[in-house]
Parts: structure tokens; sequence; C-alpha cells
């Protein structure tokens, strides 16, 4: 056949690990896509958090798809359906499984955790005497089991997790990777006198090893990801991981600004990192200064390494444009081989393209190939979207995020000079938007069903930057007209969320501008609250 031409194209990624972490809200449709997605893009692995990702779910369809502040009941069994089908899904496309994260510190013990939310269930003192001892009383951390970190130094401690890890992994042998995690939250470590003794990463390696000694002894292959994260960012100085092959070490510096990239360096003097102090402990905010932490595991451990990052977890909210995000994420992942780490695991909503899938082109893209070019895929990507006018609106979305201020709508630089000059942006905004019009106006008119779409998206998403400018400036003003702006947003998401739920975490941005609100002392009314 003449039209038929021989190809073979042979690549090697650039990074091992190139996985999905679910997070936000989903539904089973939204994540199989992600998985579907994450195959095509060049990622090779999914990670379902938890036992059935219950959490997740349950904001979807609890909250979320109804569109109203009163839940929907929504049954651990339904999770369990839900979260077999996206597995199994996975795996017919060849995906690596990652599973689990946060639960090691109370599923084992007979307390559920799969949401972080207070437990009404009662606790035994039997149990409570394994939780940490802080401030001299051993109970729940705010009453969340999640939240609540064990006594670590107790070797009883110690078997029954290392026990439930390697029954665990016994029967789902499927899951090549396992996440072995401690409570979430921070400076709620053991205080006792015998944790003590060591830094409380000593105490978890010391764990690490003897999960490992039972999988092998259990001839299980399974590897585990243990993670510097929070309190464990500060490396151990006594113990060592004793089989490297078995583990991954996870770095996840969830306090990092998302304004630089790892490879730069900020202006003025280093940040100071504070001496490890049990529960006394200051979280670095620069990437320079969470970089440096993760020098002192590097010495500690010789395995492979991956970034647990966050870049679309919230961050991306604060870009409505999506073009701060992209060159960060491209500096990123470009860099992670110069930082002596083996791959990336993105913990992000399942529904971040809205207006485009532009930064999980570029993240997708990246990790396969980190050399390549930004602004050649940037011109290629919106080319292909939105034809001739691709470089306008290119220009035009970059525009959007200059003038969002996204580093102060995250909270990063709240002084206020910050205010004078996110506020003197933002006026600028609806008038961009109304030049735009006219050309999202006639894409939308267009015969090809995929190119009208995005125009669709795009005309949605500037209602979507001129309500969110507006209830941000009343917020930043500290103006009480806020409540109704905000109820008039939550609402037109609401509306819109027929064609938005699919590119765009509804339950997430509502989320934000509610904690925005409360931060500026303005009430709202609490609808469908992260």
């Amino acid at each position: 056949d003449p039209l038929v031409v021989p190809v073979r194209i042979r690549e090697k990624p650039s990074y091992r690990h190139r996985c999905i972490c679910i997070e936000g809200s989903c539904s089973q449709e939204h994540a199989i896509n992600m998985v579907d997605y994450a195959a095509k893009r060049g990622f090779n692995a999914y990670f379902l958090q938890f036992r059935n990702s219950y959490t997740f779910f349950e904001r979807w369809y609890g909250l979320e798809k109804n569109r109203a502040p009163r839940k929907t009941p929504f049954s651990v069994g339904q999770a369990d359906r839900i979260h077999a089908a996206v597995k199994q899904a996975a795996l017919q496309r060849g995906l690596i499984l990652q599973m689990v994260g946060h639960g090691w510190t109370c599923e084992p013990f007979g307390i559920a955790g799969t949401e972080w939310s207070p437990t009404k269930q009662k606790i035994p003192a039997s149990v409570k005497r394994y939780f940490a001892e802080v401030k001299g009383k051993r109970e729940l951390w705010g009453g969340i089991p999640l939240n609540t970190q064990l006594c670590y130094s107790n070797p009883r401690v110690r078997s029954i997790m290392a026990r439930e890890v390697a029954d665990y992994a016994g029967k789902h042998k499927d899951e090549q990777i396992i996440h072995v995690w401690l409570a979430d939250g921070a400076n709620n470590f053991c205080e006792c006198g015998n944790c003590r003794k060591q830094r409380h990463s000593d105490w978890y390696v010391k764990l690490m090893n003897e999960i490992d000694a039972l999988l092998t002894a259990r001839k299980l292959a399974t590897r585990i990801v243990f993670l510097a994260y929070v309190d464990l960012l500060w490396a151990p100085v006594k113990e060592k991981i004793r089989n490297k092959d078995r583990f991954i070490l996870m770095f996840a510096p969830i306090t990092r600004s998302y304004t630089l990239p790892f490879a730069a360096r900020r202006k003025g003097k280093p940040e100071q990192i504070s001496q490890y102090s049990v529960n006394k402990l200051t979280f670095p905010a620069s990437p320079e200064g969470n970089l440096r932490l993760f020098r002192g595991w590097q010495r500690a451990f010789g395995g492979e390494r991956v970034d647990f990052d966050y870049h679309l977890w919230r961050a991306w909210v604060s870009d409505p444009g999506q073009m701060e995000q992209g060159p960060i994420l491209h500096a990123d992942a470009r860099s992670l081989k110069d930082l002596g780490m083996d791959g990336f695991i993105s913990c992000q909503a399942q529904r971040v393209s809205f207006p485009t899938g532009w930064p999980m082109h570029v993240l997708g893209m990246t990790l396969w190939n980190r050399d390549e070019n930004y602004g050649a895929m940037a011109k290629e990507y919106f080319r292909d979207l939105y034809g001739k006018n691709g470089p306008g609106i290119l220009r035009y979305l970059k525009t959007i995020s200059r003038l969002f201020c996204p580093s102060y709508l995250r909270w990063e630089q709240q002084t206020p000079a910050r205010t004078r000059v996110a506020l003197a942006r933002w006026r600028r905004i609806p008038a961009l938007v109304n030049r735009i019009m006219p050309v999202i106006r006639r894409g939308c008119s267009g015969k090809d069903p995929v190119t009208t779409h995005a125009w669709s998206l795009l005309r949605l998403h500037a209602w979507y930057v001129l309500e969110t400018v507006r209830l941000y400036t009343l917020i930043a003003r500290k103006d009480k007209r806020a409540t109704g702006a905000y109820a008039r947003f939550a609402a037109g998401l609401d509306r819109h969320l027929p064609e938005l739920h699919d590119v765009l975490d509804t339950w997430m941005v509502k989320g934000i501008a509610q904690h925005a609100m409360y931060t500026a002392k303005i009430p709202f009314e609490e609808h469908i609250a992260v």
C-alpha cells in the first residue's frame, strides 16, 4: 500500500518515574480519563492514594456533583467499586500502580483512615497507648486519625505496622509500589523520652528496615516508597536503609513557593533553616531551602529518589492564565536529574485543564524528554489548538497570568504595597478580556468540533476570569460585598458545571476562595467547602 509508510521510533525517557497522583474531587469517569491521558502523554504510573481513595470520590459524589452544600450519602463500598475500576483501567494501559500513602498509622489499629476529618469512632485505651505523646497526652491530633502520629520508638507499634504492610503487599501483588507514610500534619510527633533518643526520621528508617525484612522473608518483590515530608525533611543521623533496592525516597516539599523553580536562586540571603527540634520546626518556603534539607537525605540514602510535588494541587488556582505554572513545571522537570532525582510524582487535582491542558502537556513532555524546548512546545501546542490565532491566544493568556499576580493570590507576598500592585493590575483585566472577545466569538463559530470546543472553553474562561477578579478585588479590600460576590461566583460555577466538570475542579476553586474569605474575616456561606 503506497499510503503505508513504515516508521520506527526508539526513545528512552529521561526519567524512570513519571507518575500522576489522585487528589482533589473526582468521579470514576474523571479518574479513568486521567489514567487514559497519562498513558498517552508519556507518564508510566498512577497513584491511587489510600486503600480505596474514598475521600476524593466522596467529594464529587457527595458534594460537587449535586451542586449543593448538603452532602449526599456516599459509602465506603461505593468507593471500593470505583477504586477497583480505576485500578483496572490503569493496569489495562500498562501503567505501574502506586498505592496507599497515609493510613498505616491508624488502619492497623482498627481506626478508619479514609479522610482528613475528625472521627466519631470510640478509641479504646489499649490503642491510645500507642499514640504519640504530645504535651504529656496521648490522644488523637485534632480528633483526626490521619493526622495522629504514633510512638515509633515502641517496638510493638513498629511490629504492628510492619506486619500490616507485609500482609497488604501479599494480598495485592499487582500493586508494584506501595507508599508507607506516617501521619499527616506537622509538629505532631511523639515527645516521650524514648522517642527523643533519636530523630523521628531515624525511627522511621528503622521501621522501613523491619518492613523490608518481612517482605524479604515472604519473598515479595513489592517496592516501598518512604518520604521526606515536613518533620521528616530533617534526615536521619544514625539509622541507614539496609536494602536500598527495595526503597524509593520521596521528597515532598509541600511548604515550598511556586514562584521560582528549583534551579533558580532568590535574591538576598539564603533562607535560614531551623535546627532539628521535636515539634518546634519551621518549614522552608523557598525551593532552595527545601533542597538544602533534601541533600541531607541524599547523603543518608543512595537509592532511587523522586520529587512528589504540588504545582497542580492548589497552586494552579492562583494562576487562571496557566502561564506562570507552565515555565515552573518545565524548569522543575528539567532539573530533576541535576538535583539527583529519578522522577516526579504530581500530587494534583484530576481536572486542571481550564482553559487548556497546557500544564499537563508541559509536564508529560518534559518528563519524557527533559531537553524539550519550552517556547517551541508552546508555539506548536497553541497553533494546534487555535490555528492561526494560536500566537495571539498564547500572548493573551501570558498577560492574564502576569496581571493576576499569582504569588499574591497564594498568600506568599501579602503586604499593603503588594496589595496596591495587585489591585492596579487587576483593574486592567476586564478591558483585556473585552478586547479578545470578538476573536473568541469567531473561533466558536468554526466547523471543526474539537477546535470549536477549545474556543468555547476559552469563552467560558473569560467569564471565569472576570468573576474571579471581581471577587478577589473585594476580598483584597476587605469589602463586605465580597459575601455576595462569592455567592454569585459559586452559583455560576454550579450553573456551568455540565460544561466545566471535565476540565475544572470547582470543589477546589470554591474551597480556596472560601479560605481567602476566611483569612480576610469576611463572612460567607460554606458552599462545598474544602
